[in-house]
């Protein structure tokens, strides 16, 4: 995996009408249709668009779906999505294999980004088994967005979380680390030492500019063992740093912190964050632990 930037992604959410396709960064027709609904019998009509993907495997199982009108590749998710395989039967993410054609239905919601994400799909269609080989056209797409991870560094992470206007996703930055991996059949443990993060200038980390208490949820390119989270008052820490000359002479046991509520499910940690806040993320792996920090401040 390519190393990400320690930086705010803001992905916009694209909302395609009718006739639009569910391509990354571009439109092809899609085909409309309606649903109707009603537990007492009624009808309430929604709007659902359908259209036609082949599916690419890469990596450690992860999928991109590429849009048959005009080859745009997307993330899909699965995680309330009905699975359908050729024969008729219930199918897991897992099972669906390079070359496959799917029938994709959704709500026709794509955010923003390269590659395309669509989270809102609720059905998925295997209407031709097709051969790993035909994904092959795709190779130098997956090359562009996908590399093997480099075993010498750390876990990589990713914070996401949604307001009223945006999906936000948010990269961490990466203090210090112990990090072990095997090369040549020998372990070697990499340890690097960093400022803790209340020794971070508030301009030096990435910014999730809320203006209110939300749930976020972070995850990481390797799954954690554990996954803890502590947080500092910023309005404290910068007395701190006034009062010691600058950020790098603050003494992190002069600035009191909380812990906060963590929910470590299916590898990916859930916590609330607020505005007005520094936070530790401290993510324990098989190959070592990793320390990351962010702030969350009230928009400007």
């Amino acid at each position: 995996m390519k190393k990400p930037f320690p930086h705010l992604v803001l992905l916009l959410v694209v909302v395609f009408a009718c006739g639009c396709a569910l391509a990354a960064c571009s439109s092809s027709p899609a085909q409309e249709s309606s649903s109707a609904d009603s537990a007492d019998g009624g009808a309430s009509s929604g709007t659902e668009f359908e259209s036609t993907a082949m599916v690419v495997a890469y990596g450690d199982g992860d999928l991109l779906f590429f849009d048959q009108e005009n080859d745009g590749p997307y993330a899909p998710g699965l995680e309330n999505a009905e699975i359908i395989g050729l024969d008729g039967a219930p199918m897991r993410p897992q099972d669906l294999t390079s070359g496959n054609i799917v029938r994709v239905t959704g709500d026709g919601i794509m955010l923003e980004s390269y590659p395309g994400q669509y989270p809102g799909i609720t059905k998925v269609e295997v209407i031709e088994e097709g051969s790993p080989s035909d994904a092959d056209r795709y190779d130098e797409v997956i090359a562009q967005i996908w590399q093997p991870r480099d075993p010498t560094e750390p876990a990589h992470a990713t914070l996401e979380y949604a307001t009223d206007l945006a999906a936000v996703a948010l990269f961490p930055l990466t203090c210090g680390y112990e990090w072990s991996y095997e090369k040549d059949g020998e372990v070697s443990t990499v340890s690097v030492d960093a400022a803790t993060p209340v020794q971070y200038a508030v301009d030096d980390l990435p910014d999730a500019r809320i203006e209110s208490s939300l749930n976020a949820t972070v995850s990481f390119d390797i799954t954690p063992m554990d996954v803890s989270v502590v947080r500092w008052e910023e309005v404290a820490v910068e007395k701190a740093a006034q009062e010691a000359g600058s950020a790098q002479g603050v003494d992190e046991a002069s600035v009191a912190s909380e812990s906060v509520d963590v929910q470590l499910a299916d590898g990916r940690a859930s916590f609330a964050i607020e505005p007005g806040w520094r936070y530790e993320i401290d993510a324990q792996f098989k190959q070592g632990s990793v320390g990351y920090a962010f702030v969350a401040l009230q928009p400007r």
